[in-house]
């Protein structure tokens, strides 16, 4: 799975897209595989569902992922991207 960031845009509130593309990740990757965006869960890292993940780096907090839901609550397969540098 992955999120396309702009690196030159670190310490920005940033908006990413999630997507999984299948394959070797080193090699030229195929098309985006499909996925029910309305099923993307934040795991933390004991594996259970949250509404938000810190991320750290050598014991200290750089950022936070939030998934971006619809006004029923719906992930919409988005996640803001919340940096502390």
């Amino acid at each position: 799975m992955q999120i396309q960031l702009n690196q030159k845009d670190q310490g920005v509130e940033q908006t990413g897209t999630v997507e999984f593309i299948p394959g070797n990740p080193t090699k030229e990757p195929e098309s985006p595989a499909p996925i029910n965006k309305s099923t993307i869960t934040l795991l933390d890292n004991t594996g259970n569902p949250v509404e938000t993940v810190t991320v750290t780096k050598d014991g200290k907090e750089i950022g936070v992922y939030s998934l971006v839901k619809d006004g029923n609550g719906v992930p919409t397969g988005e996640v803001e991207i919340h940096t502390n540098r």
